[in-house]
């Protein structure tokens, strides 16, 4: 469940920065000037239009919440392996991207 939430939420930044620059609305306003890095991360990993929907996926459940490989196979049943390489793939893309 929390993966298709992810894979919705990055749709739509996606759609929405190809459309027009992501502006704060009331909805997702932060409150009292206090940055959720998490959430800034997650839409910049969002928007990086080189690395694909599914390596983002893992990505963020692994990096930003925190899950094991083993709970992210359990959701995703994507092999282990596969779940190492894409991760190990999009820190390196990151990184490539960063320079």
């Amino acid at each position: 469940m929390a993966r298709n939430d992810v894979l919705n939420q990055i749709k739509t930044k996606h759609k929405q920065s190809n459309l027009e620059p992501f502006e704060l609305s009331d909805d997702n306003q932060v409150v009292n000037n206090e940055k959720d890095l998490r959430l800034q991360t997650i839409i910049f990993i969002a928007s990086l239009g080189i690395i694909s929907t599914q390596a983002k996926i893992t990505f963020i459940l692994k990096n930003i919440f925190g899950l094991s490989i083993d709970e992210i196979h359990d959701c995703t049943l994507l092999n282990s392996e596969s779940i190492y390489k894409s991760i190990y793939r999009t820190k390196k893309a990151f990184y490539k991207n960063m320079n």
